[in-house]
């Protein structure tokens, strides 16, 4: 058997080992991309957040609470995490936590929806969950995992949205319970993405950690009293990040780590396709 990579003299794999390092061009960088798809206007609003009105000084930070935005608050978490800030483990365990009892609640009160419109099937009819005749496809592209899970987050209220929708059509729900089951995940929601600007950066790592210090106390009134398995190490989140360093860090400067200089190629912002256009429609 022979390889041929690129401009490489044709190799045996018997003499592989025997390559000199460098041989190889190295492969790139993981990149994970995916395609979120909404049928409703209530998903997408809430994917996209709401325009403050102009002027509305009072309502200005209501723009940010979205997708995005939260996607770009989790990136220095994530980044924390990875160079031992236990502070940060324990953030992404209650955002984790948060987000795990919001899935189920949509997925219970989406189950119990689909079996009422299953009862009234009968041989002749047949309801189905509503769907948009032209459903939205957002390509997604984030720097973290907690960034895709709060889209899917979106994209589960959309499927509980569209079997809402159909309830109410074929008079099995009223508009009252429609409006009430529609807007207390949505509030939820958008609370976790705003839950995600609480976190404050603290600079201690396990191994700088000491409960004497100016600096643990400092972080204590942040963030409260550290649990001692995050402290540990023995307790994080699921959805965790390896831990690259043990050395102190410093984060990058953006508005989620305002006063914080570092290098801003430590941290890549979440991006999604812009869809201002869509809301208009």
């Amino acid at each position: 058997m022979h390889w041929h990579i690129n401009n490489i003299k044709e190799i045996k794999v018997d003499d592989i080992n025997l390559l000199k390092p460098g041989a190889f061009e190295q492969p790139g960088v993981f990149r994970c991309k995916a395609v979120l798809t909404l049928h409703s206007k209530e998903a997408l609003k809430l994917f996209a957040g709401r325009p403050a009105p102009e002027g509305d000084e009072a309502s200005k930070d209501f723009s940010v609470n979205n997708v995005k935005k939260f996607g770009k608050r989790m990136n220095p978490i994530w980044f924390a995490a990875q160079y031992n800030d236990p502070y940060a483990d324990w953030f992404l365990y209650q955002i984790e936590q948060k987000m795990e009892r919001l899935e189920q609640a949509m997925a219970d009160e989406t189950a119990k929806l689909n079996a009422l419109l299953e009862r009234v099937n009968v041989a002749s009819a047949k309801v189905l969950a509503s769907q948009s005749l032209r459903p939205l496809d957002i390509p997604l592209d984030f720097a973290n995992p907690y960034s895709y899970r709060g889209a899917f987050l979106v994209g589960t209220y959309d499927v509980l949205i569209r079997a809402l929708m159909a309830a109410c059509h074929v008079s099995l729900m009223d508009r009252q319970g429609r409006d009430l089951a529609l807007n207390v995940p949505a509030r939820q929601i958008r609370k976790l993405f705003m839950m995600a600007g609480d976190w404050k950066f603290t600079g201690i790592t396990r191994d700088t950690y000491d409960p004497a210090s100016d600096k643990v106390r400092e972080a204590e009134g942040l963030m409260g009293a550290l649990p001692q398995g995050f402290l540990e190490g023995t307790a994080r989140a699921k959805v965790a990040p390896d831990i690259r360093g043990k050395e102190s860090f410093a984060l990058p400067q953006d508005e989620t780590t305002a006063g914080m200089v570092a290098p801003l190629s430590l941290v890549r912002d979440a991006e999604v396709t812009p869809i201002n256009s869509a809301l208009g429609a």
